[in-house]
């Protein structure tokens, strides 16, 4: 369980974009935005080993340290339908793994857009504790470049996988790196390389 904030530590968010009933030209680029308080994002753990059993850490002003999601699901024909939704079917998912502006504001681009249609976007929280031994793969950023859009510190690349694949491998070295210096706390170079591929999944998502 690990530990637990206060009641006025609680999270809370608000999705400030796209607001509610904005209507988005089909198939071009927007950004989800989303606006949180009591909460310390751009941390996550290890998808394959830990994800579910890391206990939850707090950060010094007692704020869940963790990441957030934004999802969007295709409503039909109508905005307001009277049956649930499928909860394993979503237009657009991503993890938002980034600190944001330091204020609380986290953003999400969703690439392409989406087509023509009625949706609803949504938000969870997940708290975790940090990657293996508090090494945080670089980010991903947009160059602004348009033959080589993505970029991970200096380097830049033509696809986002390509650069989703070089920050995973500079985690990867870093986390070695302690091994092989006798500083890793409880991780071995084999969970370094299991790491790759949380890594890559929550990159890329």
């Amino acid at each position: 369980m690990g530990k637990i904030p206060s009641t006025d530590r609680m999270v809370s968010a608000v999705i400030t974009n796209p607001q509610n009933g904005d209507d988005i030209p089909a198939n071009q680029d927007f950004s989800i935005d989303v606006q949180m308080i009591n909460f310390s994002p751009g941390t996550f753990t290890n998808a394959q080993t830990t994800y579910y059993s890391a206990p939850q850490d707090l950060d010094g002003g007692g704020n869940i340290i963790g990441h957030t999601h934004v999802t969007v699901q295709d409503t039909g024909d109508d905005l307001n339908p009277t049956q649930p939704l499928d909860p394993t079917v979503f237009a657009f998912f991503k993890g938002i793994n980034d600190p944001g502006n330091g204020q609380g504001l986290l953003s999400a681009d969703v690439e392409g857009g989406l087509p023509a249609g009625n949706y609803r976007r949504g938000r969870g929280g997940a708290s975790s504790a940090t990657a293996l031994g508090g090494i945080e793969a670089p980010e991903v950023k947009d160059t602004a470049d348009r033959d080589r859009p993505f970029g991970v510190k200096s380097d830049t690349f033509v696809t986002r996988q390509a650069a989703v694949e070089r920050a995973c491998k500079i985690q990867r070295n870093k986390c070695f790196d302690r091994c092989n210096a006798g500083q890793a706390d409880g991780f071995t170079r084999g969970d370094c390389d299991a790491q790759v591929t949380a890594c890559e999944a929550e990159l890329s998502g």
